[in-house]
C-alpha cells in the first residue's frame, strides 16, 4: 500500500533519443529508492513524515524553481518501511468488511494492505481540503 508521487526527474533535453526512455525508467526507480531510504531513515529517527500534497503536476510545472523538468510518477510502498506496526483493533459492519475484502482481492492486496492504503488516501484528501477555520 503506498501513494503515487510526482517526481521531478531531470531537465528536457531538445531532441530526447530512444536510450532516454532507459534513462528515465533509471532516473524513477533511483527517485523511488532515494524516498524509501528517507522515509527510512526519518522512521528510525521517528521524526513526523509529512503526507505527500495534493498538489497537480500542472501546479509542480508551474514552480520557476524546476520548469522544464521532465516528471514521472512513482508508487512509494510503506508497509516495506515500517514492519512494525501497532496493532489496532476495529469493529466493521460485515457488509463494509466483505466490500473491503473483495476490493482488496480485486487489487491483489492483504485487507490490511487495502485498509492502510485507504487511510492513507482519505489523509491525504484530508489534509488536502481547505481549512474552513
Amino acid at each position: 500500500p503506498g501513494l503515487e508521487s510526482a517526481v521531478p526527474l531531470r531537465p528536457v533535453q531538445a531532441h530526447p533519443l530512444a536510450a532516454d526512455i532507459r534513462a528515465l525508467d533509471d532516473a524513477c526507480a533511483n527517485a523511488v529508492e532515494a524516498i524509501e531510504l528517507w522515509l527510512e531513515t526519518a522512521l528510525e529517527n521517528q521524526e513526523l513524515v509529512p503526507l505527500p500534497t495534493s498538489a497537480s503536476l500542472a501546479q509542480h510545472q508551474r514552480d520557476p524553481e524546476l520548469a522544464g523538468w521532465l516528471w514521472g510518477f512513482v508508487d512509494i510502498d510503506f508497509s516495506k518501511l515500517d514492519e512494525k506496526g501497532d496493532p489496532v483493533s476495529i469493529k466493521l459492519p460485515r457488509q463494509v468488511l466483505r466490500a473491503v475484502d473483495l476490493c482488496a482481492e480485486q487489487q491483489g492486496e492483504t485487507r490490511n494492505g487495502f485498509l492502510i492504503r485507504a487511510a492513507l488516501n482519505q489523509l491525504q484528501h484530508e489534509m488536502a481540503a481547505p481549512n474552513p477555520a
